[in-house]
């Protein structure tokens, strides 16, 4: 058991005052940060507060395993605890009442560096007691599955909770994925229709209420569990939306409904107010807005109207909106009512952690206690617990506590204009000596729909604290600049988007940021892709390029990897990235070996199944062919990622040292 009232006093001297006991000012200001501190993984994950706010739930890493813990806040003791073996993780724990918990759990494999979820669903009181697992694919094992509910049967299906039904303590809703076969084991493929189920959280007893009327869908309920909306991806990978008035009516298409145009997504409902909240596009940029249909009236009005960027996320309370984020450069907040509790708090909490992001993460019935975090571009996160009543916060765990905040470096936002007149943003972090640094362009993955943000971020910071320049842009086909921006970058993988990674490489340059000379680029994903083919594109501007899982051979995004059994995955790539053959290969940085002046450094992690390491190995042998010296790493158990601690590390160390052989001070 962890004494929790300990664990915090610790927690609040680690950032602040135990580097400035230890270390004299001139010493600190010298002081390299190592490299395992920017790849440690998160100590203190994340805090939630009962609804009737005397427990706290808690994720956090000990020992080698991410532990769920319940904390009496009357003691500060913990109540009790879950956790699995070396290696396992709780990955989430939230409330469904004042005594009862559900959670989920991945578990550390022998050869993966990643632990593995296999879609399934504890329960457990806060005093320890009827831990079961009530949903899963081995609920009937005679360790691991509920003992309650011996006639329980195995569900070979992935969950998404919906609702909490908060007239039923015992039952939550929840939406059932189930699984295909194939002769590679079973898969998550959203190819199969959705089974809405009410699950018994004591006895894991399950009550199937409908099928939903297509593969992959999602749903929304209202206060009571009626399912009012459903969505799902047609089979060119678009949204689409259907509403219905009760659990006995039709489906419809929620357009032939409700005045709306462009996509459509429902978020919530409540049947005693007679509302739905709907995202849904606006204006020439299609940017998404939280929209509030009235059920009786069929009246539809725009909750935002001063939104510069796609409204990113909203704080509801008792079902009702009550104010937004969007993400322009920084952070702006969009209130709805000023007067709710939550607003007044928010606004409160926003002054006083002024250049920060404030976000509310839970709060108790009554609006009473608010658990908040606080981050920003050199702040990885601190939570609090404020009373609004006396206005008191106090500080209860901060994230990567051995990161001290003095030493990180900021984010600039930047805008420019692209060849074509394309307005761009992004961001740029300047090391210390900001003076003509050497430049690492750090392009994003995806591409469509991902974004960089004013965020603290450790890659970015162990760069920025090596001497390097970090250009960070938001290339066409990003996400948050609305739905035009994102199809301008359609069929435009090996196009107009590395014109605008060029351009905006350029435009720092110009502005007397970088030195010329000393620039690399490096991504992962589509990054890696990026980094490679802007290097065939431009091959005097980078001296060196380093892709990390990247796609190299446009041919195998339709015939290699886990996309080739998902659903729809086929129509959105020949959507998004094109299906010409000759174009793919034109395309493809396989193709063009011999157009690389830079430096290579290829990675790539044996267990990938989204870009598999058949990318690299293709891009590495032509590159040999062609007569280029390739930096080569690969890693045994890593996936589309690296996660495990030391070879992270030994990732980031090979990193800037084949940066400081090319283009270091």
């Amino acid at each position: 058991m962890f004494d929790i009232k300990t664990m915090f006093f610790d927690v609040k001297i680690l950032r602040f005052t135990v580097l400035f006991i230890f270390l004299p000012l001139e010493l600190m200001a010298a002081r390299e940060i190592p490299i395992e501190d920017f790849v440690r993984h998160l100590d203190y994950l994340n805090i939630n507060i009962s609804p009737d706010g005397t427990h706290y739930a808690a994720r956090m890493r000990n020992k080698g395993r991410v532990v769920g813990i319940v904390v009496n806040r009357a003691t500060g003791k913990a109540t009790t605890s879950v956790q699995g073996t070396l290696g396992d993780e709780i990955t989430s724990l939230r409330w469904i009442n004042n005594d009862r918990l559900i959670y989920t759990f991945a578990e550390k494999s022998a050869f993966y560096d990643s632990p593995s979820s296999y879609g399934e669903l504890f329960a457990i009181n806060k005093d320890g007691s009827k831990n079961e697992m009530i949903f899963g694919f081995r609920a009937d094992d005679k360790k691991l599955g509920t003992k309650i509910n011996k006639r329980r049967k195995n569900s070979y299906s992935s969950h998404e909770v919906i609702s909490r039904l908060k007239n039923d303590p015992k039952n939550i809703l929840i939406l059932e994925h189930p699984w295909e076969k194939t002769l590679t084991g079973w898969w998550d493929t959203r190819n199969k229709k959705t089974i809405v189920v009410r699950l018994n959280t004591v006895t894991g007893r399950k009550y199937i209420i409908e099928n939903l009327p297509h593969a992959g869908a999602t749903a929304v309920a209202d206060d009571e569990g009626n399912l009012l909306f459903t969505t799902w991806q047609d089979e060119e990978g678009d949204f689409q939306s259907a509403y219905r008035k009760n659990n006995d009516a039709p489906w419809q298409d929620i357009k032939s409904v409700f005045d709306l145009n462009g996509r459509v997504y429902p978020v919530g409902a409540s049947q005693l107010l007679g509302k739905a909240w709907i995202y849904a596009e606006q204006g020439e940029k299609l940017l998404d807005n939280l929209y509030e249909v009235d059920f009786k009236s069929q009246n539809i009005r725009p909750i935002y109207d001063n939104l510069d960027t796609d409204l990113y996320r909203t704080t509801f309370a008792n079902s009702v909106p009550i104010f937004g984020i969007s993400y322009p450069k920084k952070f702006r907040y969009h209130y709805v009512d000023k007067n709710h509790t939550l607003s007044v708090a928010h606004r409160k909490l926003a002054k006083s952690f002024k250049g920060q992001e404030v976000s509310i993460v839970s709060s108790t019935n009554d609006h009473a206690e608010v658990v908040f975090r606080v981050t920003s571009d050199v702040n990885p996160g601190e939570y609090f617990i404020f009373d609004t009543k006396t206005n008191k916060a106090d500080l209860l765990w901060v994230n990567q506590s051995w990161i001290d905040v003095a030493q990180m470096l900021p984010k600039q936002p930047i805008e420019l204009e692209a060849r074509d007149g394309m307005i761009l943003h992004g961001y740029l972090t300047l090391p210390k000596k900001s003076e003509k640094a050497p430049l690492v362009v750090l392009p994003h993955g995806g591409p469509f729909g991902v974004r960089d943000y004013w965020r603290y971020e450790s890659k970015v910071q162990l760069l920025a604290s090596r001497g390097y320049g970090v250009l960070q842009i938001n290339f066409r086909g990003s996400g948050g600049y609305g739905r035009t921006f994102v199809e301008s970058g359609h069929r435009q993988w090996g196009g107009d988007l590395i014109n605008d990674i060029v351009d905006a490489t350029k435009w720092v340059v110009e502005q007397g940021y970088a030195d010329k000379k000393n620039m690399c680029i490096y991504g992962a994903s589509y990054g890696g892709y990026a980094a490679l083919m802007s290097a065939i594109r431009e091959p005097d501007l980078f001296q060196c390029a380093i892709g990390h899982v990247g796609v190299y051979d446009l041919e195998y995004l339709f015939t290699k990897g886990f996309y080739e059994k998902l659903n729809h995955s086929k129509s959105f790539f020949e959507k998004t990235v094109g299906n010409d053959l000759e174009f793919l290969r034109a395309n493809s940085p396989v193709n063009h070996a011999e157009k690389i002046k830079a430096a290579i450094m290829l990675v790539h992690g044996s267990k990938d199944l989204i870009a598999p390491a058949l990318h690299t190995k293709e891009m590495r042998k032509n590159l040999k062919k062609a007569g280029k010296k390739v930096k080569w790493l690969q890693f045994g158990k890593a996936g589309h990622g690296i996660r495990d601690e030391k070879d992270r590390a030994k990732f980031y160390k090979e990193v800037i040292s084949f940066l400081d052989e090319h283009i270091g001070d």
